[in-house]
């Protein structure tokens, strides 16, 4: 997805198809040691969970909610934005928009 300068995105959010790709995601086994390390120039924006009939769980959620999950397996959509070059004539930078999806297994 990437912004334009008003602010506009055209792009058919991951979570309408969902249950669509959910057989492609990458699994993840929750563990002590999970966590979500992002690059350089990227921030965290929410992350939207789901249970595995893909039913809403919870939305617009902080990353420190996957602690709390109980023993199951969840779908989650982690959305980030990534910084890009400055635009001088504008003084703002470009920023593109990436929603990352998997499978999460709590045991």
């Amino acid at each position: 997805m990437r912004l334009n300068k008003s602010g506009e995105a055209d792009y058919l959010p991951l979570i309408n198809k969902r249950s669509e790709v959910a057989h492609e995601l990458p699994v993840i086994i929750y563990n002590n040691d999970f966590s979500v390390d992002l690059g350089k120039n990227v921030t965290f924006q929410w992350l939207s969970i789901f249970n595995d009939s893909f039913e809403p769980v919870h939305d617009n959620a902080d990353l420190s909610l996957l602690k709390e999950l109980h023993e199951g397996t969840y779908y989650i959509i982690l959305v980030v934005n990534k910084q890009g070059k400055l635009i001088k004539t504008e003084n703002e930078h470009e920023a593109s928009g990436y929603e990352c999806a998997f499978s999460l297994v709590v045991k």
